[in-house]
């Protein structure tokens, strides 16, 4: 009896399959945006809303309520009251901003896995930070530890899921231990670029070195190699709390991503029209920005966007509206005004798994 004779028709087939799947993956994994971006509004009207925030910053000012900070920019030579005030002079906040790089690549551990975001560059992120959760065996429960290495197991399977997001909190785990717990299942259950929380410099410093551990840097390396990133909000209107500020100044100092993201509801902490919210919006990131390059002159950091509008029955955040998506929009030429990445939303009001989620969704997507 012959013995079967190796490669041949279905060995080739197999090679022209397997090249085919690399650069399917690849090109999931690396994405540009081929289109345009949307102009929502003229560039009269972007021009517009910069001018008027940069009035509010020179006027009215931001609340800093971190003395650490505000002595930073202090020594930068912005004007500070007493009480925390902070007033910058436009030259000088532009100067700053001019410092940040345009694009910036977040390195994974896998291969292939990095991601540059900024440009026509797009990075996919997962939700992150919801108490709770839902599936259609057991529905609506409290996040736990078991239901987060769950949900990183299935986005480790998807290509076009670039970034981990922290998903849902594990509320069976005590809080000043959950950092280290989130932190782990992310680099276990994947070889993305994780996300650490800004919850004081301990927690902070925590995440930076089991990441840098996984990564097997060293302290060098690692503090000019952006590997993870963070989420910076300002509480509006106009004020920048204590753990917010730390968390900037952490991740400026070891040159990791920062995105400082308003959340702005017009008719709540934000004026009513949409070109009030978007002045609101544009002065609260421009100062928390400029705070990261007075710290470290040309730290990674993004633009980042949450204006919406509140329901003006119940006064609940309204997500997945026309008015979040028009700001979306401006937001991209806002970032693009100051050659920043922007890190937007795609998000939904919808009570169930149907055609209306992926439909409110898509509509952010031409911001960038």
């Amino acid at each position: 009896m012959k013995a079967r004779r190796s490669g041949g028709r279905n060995a080739r087939v197999a090679k022209r399959q397997s090249a085919a799947q690399r650069t399917f993956d690849h090109a999931w994994r690396r994405w540009e945006n081929p289109y345009r971006p949307i102009e929502q509004f003229s560039a009269d009207q972007i021009e517009a809303v910069h001018e008027a925030s940069l009035k509010v910053l020179r006027e009215t000012g931001i609340k800093i309520l971190s003395p650490e900070a505000c002595g930073i920019y202090a020594k930068a030579g912005m004007d500070v009251s007493g009480e925390g005030i902070v007033r910058l002079d436009p030259d000088h906040l532009l100067d700053l901003i001019a410092n940040a790089p345009g694009e910036v690549t977040l390195h994974g551990r896998g291969d292939g896995r990095d991601v540059t975001i900024g440009g026509r560059h797009v990075g996919v992120c997962t939700t992150g930070g919801t108490p709770n959760f839902s599936d259609l065996d057991r529905g609506r429960r409290p996040g736990t530890l078991s239901s987060l290495d769950d949900l990183c197991r299935l986005a480790q399977s998807f290509d076009v899921i670039h970034l981990i997001g922290p998903f849902v909190e594990p509320q069976d785990i005590p809080t000043k231990l959950r950092h280290l717990h989130m932190t782990r299942s992310v680099l276990t259950l994947t070889d993305k670029v994780p996300f650490v929380f800004f919850r004081g410099t301990e927690a902070v410093a925590d995440a930076y070195e089991i990441i840098r551990i996984a990564h097997g840097m060293t302290a060098e390396r690692f503090h000019n190699t952006p590997v993870c990133y963070s989420i910076a909000n300002s509480n509006s209107p106009l004020q920048l709390d204590h753990l917010m500020c730390r968390g900037i100044i952490d991740a400026a100092m070891a040159g990791q991503m920062m995105v400082l993201t308003p959340f702005t509801l017009a008719g709540a902490m934000a004026p009513v029209t949409l070109a009030g919210a978007l002045v609101l919006q544009n002065a609260e990131a421009l100062a928390g920005l400029a705070l990261s390059q007075i710290v470290k002159p040309g730290a990674p950091v993004c633009y980042g966007s949450f204006t919406s509008n509140v329901d003006m029955k119940t006064g609940s955040p309204a997500f997945g509206t026309p008015e979040y998506t028009k700001a979306a929009f401006a937001s991209g030429q806002l970032a693009r005004r100051y050659g920043l990445p922007l890190r937007s939303s795609g998000v939904t009001a919808s009570n169930a798994p149907d055609r209306r989620p992926p439909m409110k969704c898509r509509w952010p997507c031409g911001a960038p």
